[in-house]
């Protein structure tokens, strides 16, 4: 059974006049060392935590507070210390492998374009070749069809590809 009781002096943290519920046998103790009084119907009592949550409360301010809480916190905060450690240094490696992937891409792009233009440069030999050939197949055309109609015009003087 709990009893709702008045603080007439200092308790666990809680300052004289407090609301507080408490079990009959703490209850009665309380009383006896003059340390609680009955609250009346005139004191505020309703949502008071009961002792049991006060002992919880001083228990979890207790494991807030304890060394073995803040060792845990500090293993955790080194442990995230080192995966930001690790990640940085992997967003290093990858970005070092960004930067060698762009050069090699450079380089990549201007053999290409060494490669277009020496294509480029071959079709247009390739083309004063052909051309070239033509001419020559026209000369010696003509010469055969003069030689075999005792044709006497002048052959061309002029070097065959300089049209």
């Amino acid at each position: 059974m709990k009893v709702n009781a008045i603080l007439l002096k200092p308790l666990d943290g809680y300052e004289p006049g407090s609301p507080r519920q408490f079990d009959k046998v703490d209850f009665d103790r309380l009383v006896a060392m003059n340390a609680v009084r009955e609250a009346g119907e005139a004191d505020e009592v309703e949502g008071v935590p009961d002792t049991e949550d006060a002992v919880m409360l001083d228990r979890l301010r207790h494991a807030v507070d304890g060394p073995r809480f803040l060792a845990d916190l500090k293993a955790r905060f080194e442990g995230q210390a080192s995966q930001i450690t690790r990640l940085t240094d992997e967003a290093t490696a990858s970005r070092a492998t960004i930067e060698t992937l762009a050069e090699a891409r450079d380089v990549a792009i201007a053999e290409r374009d060494a490669a277009v233009s020496n294509l480029t440069t071959a079709r247009e030999h390739g083309e004063a070749v052909v051309r070239e050939r033509d001419e020559l197949i026209a000369e010696v055309t003509r010469l055969q069809s003069a030689a075999a109609g005792g044709d006497t015009a002048p052959v061309s003087k002029a070097k065959p590809g300089k049209a």
